[in-house]
């Protein structure tokens, strides 16, 4: 009797790892409205813009400083995906990113919030200062905590599904940076 118990016990576990959520927070502009904007040529190419986009799904708004281009804020879109098993819950990857801006520009991180429970804290970084020059076309990875860009290709690869069927530069660009990152980690 106790063999079955202790079996019914382990299948039952075994059934619940099998059966694990999946979930996806996510804030910003839809899958759709990012392929929209490529498709109606809204956005810069690889060529011209750079796309910044980093792990930290914290992080809100940029401000964009080189008055060459004029003062903006821009909102993060961002994507944060994470896997329950039983009780226990993994981030399997994210993204914050903003769209593509022209080579030159001058980014201020503006506010960054974070959450614990039911109530989070949004820091407001203020205006002084640039904290990233977008100064070379294509991706342009930022997390200055991760110097080694350890979650670079996590990131890209949630960034990805923003861009994929959209058949653009930016797609191709993104694919061929995670094969490259890939293949370094062989």
């Amino acid at each position: 009797m106790k063999k079955k118990l202790v079996y019914g016990i382990l299948a039952g576990l075994l059934i619940m790892s099998f059966t694990s959520c999946v979930s996806t927070a996510t804030s910003g502009l839809s899958q759709s409205k990012v392929k929209k904007a490529l498709k109606e040529g809204n956005w810069g190419t690889p060529e011209n813009s750079a796309l910044l986009f980093t792990p930290n799904s914290a992080y809100n708004d940029f401000l964009q400083q080189n008055p060459k281009f004029g003062y903006k804020f821009y909102k993060t879109t961002t994507r944060t995906e994470a896997a329950t098993v039983l009780i226990f819950t993994f981030v399997t990857g994210s993204v914050a990113f903003v769209e593509p801006l022209p080579v030159g520009s001058e980014l201020k991180l503006f506010s960054s919030t974070t959450g614990s429970g039911n109530s989070s804290t949004t820091t407001y970084f203020g205006i002084a200062g640039v904290d990233v020059v977008l100064n070379k076309p294509g991706l342009f990875y930022y997390n200055p905590y991760d110097k080694e860009g350890a979650n670079e290709l996590k990131s890209l690869k949630v960034l990805y599904k923003y861009f994929k069927g959209s058949d653009s530069a930016w797609e191709h660009v993104i694919a061929d940076r995670i094969e490259e990152l890939k293949n370094a980690k062989k």
